[in-house]
């Protein structure tokens, strides 16, 4: 019996910290190594929260070019990587861009199983053409296992004809141990932290992490808040993107109170505003999940969002740790927002209920399919000898 590590090649459109600190998670418990190669740069580009890694080895050089609207880059290498058999399988996150449809057509010819991991959902596939859509049915009919991340990917893979014997739940999640210790340590800093962010100590916190681009529908969210009675509450919004000053003009003309825009907040801080705050919102309209909904329910704090936001499914239990409200609808936003904003003991309990929930998606859950989906393509994950 060989004691090589298992070799695993992962094509990915982005290295996001919480995939990166799972494939960690799995790498230290487990004899296995795996080579990251990202499959486009078109998605953060340049952006401090995606990571070009390649866990043990030297980074790989990125090559790739313009090719169409629909597969945007290319990464010669990590198709290459899977041609000369340098793996024992393959992980494709998604099938977005040239290098994951290249990726599974070869491991196919080379007989290298690949497993497809995706978050994709049906309202992803409106407006979609017919050429895109055989491309996705081709690539999860072909795949040798798939994970899904959500229950709404779940359904939209069945639906692309994926059988359930091949097919797992591996929700996204982040390592709850880890941030449930970062907001331990600032517990008891809440004023110095409203200090540090401006935010006066007699205010309660409406929080909103997310980036400032019009489908996460910040102006939504600042049009809600003009209709709602806030003198004892604050909206903060963390974040920036493109539409940022387009938001900060937008806040302006409404001459909205209450409001804080704090811009970029790096990763490593973001803990102490969701130590600070009573009520999380995700307007968003177009989500594959929303990790910091996970997040914010590790904060025990009661959650708002939308039906386009991936995690709402499996995250929110309507009227028990937050609501559920359709994209781009300003009023049910802002009825939603007020009524736990005007109810101190319904924030508080379903505060509660979103730690209850929160702490049954973690990496361990992650990790129970991954195993699923490897030992299915034939090979068995053998722990790390300490």
């Amino acid at each position: 019996m060989s004691s090589k590590p298992l070799r695993c090649n992962i094509v990915t459109t982005a290295m996001v910290e919480p995939r990166l600190r799972f494939l960690e998670y799995i790498a230290e418990k487990y004899s296995i190594e795996f080579t990251v190669y990202r499959a486009s740069d078109w998605w953060y580009r340049n952006s401090d929260i995606v990571k070009q890694v390649d866990l043990g080895k030297q980074p790989i050089c990125i090559n790739w070019w313009p090719n169409g609207p629909l597969v945007i880059h290319y990464h010669h290498q990590a198709v290459k990587a899977i041609s000369k058999k340098k793996c024992d399988f393959v992980i494709g996150f998604g099938y977005s861009s040239a290098t994951n449809i290249m990726a599974q057509f070869t491991s196919r010819i080379k007989k290298i199983p690949y497993i497809l991991w995706t978050g994709a959902k049906e309202d992803n596939e409106v407006g979609r053409d017919i050429f895109t859509r055989k491309i996705k049915r081709y690539m999860n009919r072909s795949a040798d296992y798939c994970l899904a991340s959500s229950s709404l990917t779940m359904d939209f893979m069945q639906m692309y004809g994926v059988p359930k014997e091949k097919l797992s739940h591996a929700l996204y999640a982040i390592d709850n141990e880890a941030f449930e210790k970062k907001l331990g340590k600032v517990s008891n800093d809440k004023e110095s932290i409203r200090q540090k962010f401006n935010i006066s100590s007699d205010k309660k916190v409406v929080l909103c992490v997310s980036r400032v681009i019009w489908y996460k529908c910040i102006d939504v969210l600042l049009k809600a808040w003009k209709t709602i009675d806030n003198n004892d509450w604050v909206l903060v919004i963390a974040g920036d993107g493109p539409d940022y000053e387009k938001n900060l003009a937008l806040a302006g003309q409404l001459e909205l109170d209450n409001l804080n825009f704090l811009g970029n907040v790096p990763h490593e801080e973001i803990h102490r505003l969701y130590c600070i705050s009573d009520l999380f919102v995700l307007p968003s309209a177009g989500d594959i999940w929303g990790l910091v909904i996970n997040e914010a329910m590790l904060a025990s704090l009661p959650v708002v969002t939308t039906k386009m936001v991936g995690a709402y499914k499996d995250m929110i239990i309507e009227g028990e740790n937050g609501f559920v409200v359709e994209p781009n609808n300003i009023d049910q936003l802002a009825d939603s927002l007020k009524e736990i904003m005007v109810n101190p003991a319904l924030c508080c309990k379903m505060g509660t209920k979103s730690k209850e929930i929160v702490a049954k998606h973690n990496f361990q859950g992650t990790e129970k399919a991954f195993i699923e989906a490897i030992e299915h393509v034939g090979f068995s994950l053998k722990k790390r000898v300490m």
